[in-house]
């Protein structure tokens, strides 16, 4: 199950933009930013787990009931079950946590490489960022900044949001304006959007201002394909998925780098969106993942389809209502 904040699941589907990033309410512009939130659930073929990493186990130690460490292949202990929380191994590092309060990262080798020491941003929900390209983001005193592998402070806490590392540049927000910077912290994209996602595939989404529509620009601050979008998520596998019309009527379909209409707009959506049942999704819906994507159809009852790339339809499940379709998934 996937703990998450509102904003940050729906960053994309309603458009969550540097209005919504305050001391309170942080509003996640990217795929990798959510997925990074603890506790995770991603498929394999997502985090590209392989079975010579690490895995994760559970015991007790006194005053927790369930603690966890990692167990190499060979199924020997190689880190003590004495943390809260364990995540995956991202970039040959996994975080391991002491309750919601303070983070750290281990190696491959079950070694503590990062001291479990830096404050971990909790609101609602805890942020929780995975190693990536060699950098990690830290908190602390209301901004973030990054850390190498060895725990050295590369870039300063300086930004009010950050997200994760992809093709060598991490999206952050400054002075209410959304930029890129590359792993050193020079800035490559100029700090002038409302809204920012992450460089998937050398390409990422992007609003000028609050009332603007969404376009995609590449890694050079080049816009490839226009803002004529109402909302879009970053690109898996060649596409991604964009909406069209208000939010409460958005329709939703896939285009490719070049912007073009692959798969029509006809999805009511892209991810559950069910008040504060959404919490609980796992959001790899809306991208696609081995060649097949997972959207919805809303209406008098709720559908989940899967398809191709070519739009044809895998199988379709129908459920009375969400609740129905929470109470039957493995959320």
């Amino acid at each position: 199950m996937k703990a998450l904040g509102l904003c940050t699941l729906l960053a994309f589907l309603i458009g969550c933009t540097a209005a919504d990033v305050t001391t309170d309410s942080w509003g996640a512009q990217t795929h990798s930013a959510i997925t990074s939130v603890m506790p995770s659930s991603s498929s394999d073929s997502t985090r590209g787990v392989s079975p010579d990493l690490p895995v994760e186990y559970h015991s007790s130690i006194e005053g927790h009931d369930d603690t966890c460490g990692f167990k190499n292949s060979a199924g020997n202990v190689i880190t003590p079950a004495i943390y809260d929380h364990c995540g995956e191994f991202h970039d040959g590092m996994a975080y391991v946590t002491h309750g919601y309060d303070t983070i750290g990262y281990v190696d491959i080798q079950g070694k503590v490489a990062i001291p479990v020491i830096y404050p971990i941003f909790f609101d609602f929900v805890p942020e929780i960022h995975n190693f990536s390209e060699g950098r990690v983001a830290v908190y602390k005193d209301d901004k973030w900044g990054f850390i190498d592998k060895q725990g050295k402070l590369v870039i300063p806490y300086v930004y009010r949001y950050v997200g994760d590392f992809s093709n060598g540049l991490v999206t952050v927000l400054r002075n209410e304006k959304f930029g890129a910077i590359d792993s050193n912290g020079d800035t490559v994209i100029d700090f002038r959007y409302q809204q920012l996602g992450n460089f998937k595939e050398g390409l990422a989404n992007f609003r000028l201002t609050d009332d603007s529509r969404l376009g995609y620009i590449n890694t050079k601050g080049k816009t490839v394909i226009a803002h004529t979008w109402d909302a879009g998520l970053d690109f898996s596998e060649g596409l991604a998925a964009v909406g069209v019309e208000d939010y409460d009527q958005l329709k939703w379909g896939f285009i490719d780098h070049a912007g073009r209409v692959v798969i029509e707009p006809k999805y009511n959506a892209a991810s559950p969106d069910v008040g504060d049942l959404s919490l609980y999704t796992d959001v790899s819906d809306g991208y696609f993942i081995n060649g097949l994507a997972t959207m919805y159809l809303e209406g008098d009852q709720i559908t989940q389809v899967i398809i191709d790339k070519q739009g044809n339809e895998i199988k379709r499940q129908t459920y009375d209502s969400y609740d129905k379709f929470f109470d039957n998934s493995d959320f």
